[in-house]
């Protein structure tokens, strides 16, 4: 079970990807950048004390590795989603 970001995944999806897991353009196996993510409620400006690993999706060959957020960086709860 694996959390990332859906802006991460967004881009991805419209860039393409295929059924397993791979760049459309280039073929490559897509990759996971995560730290630890401090998880807020909205409308609230804070959360419950749970820091989750959170990570952003990316093609190794036609993206940069993210460069991740510091550790307990907060993160909305609306804005992950979870693959399976």
């Amino acid at each position: 079970m694996s959390w990332v970001t859906k802006a991460s995944l967004d881009r991805i999806e419209k860039l393409g990807m295929t059924a397993d897991n791979k760049c459309f353009r280039c073929n490559a196996p897509l990759m996971i950048s995560g730290t630890g993510r401090s998880i807020w409620v909205r409308p609230f400006d804070g959360g419950f004390g749970e820091v989750m690993l959170v990570g952003e999706v990316y093609c190794p060959k036609c993206d940069s590795a993210p460069e991740p957020p510091g550790y307990g960086t907060p993160i909305y709860e609306d804005e992950i989603v979870e693959l399976s």
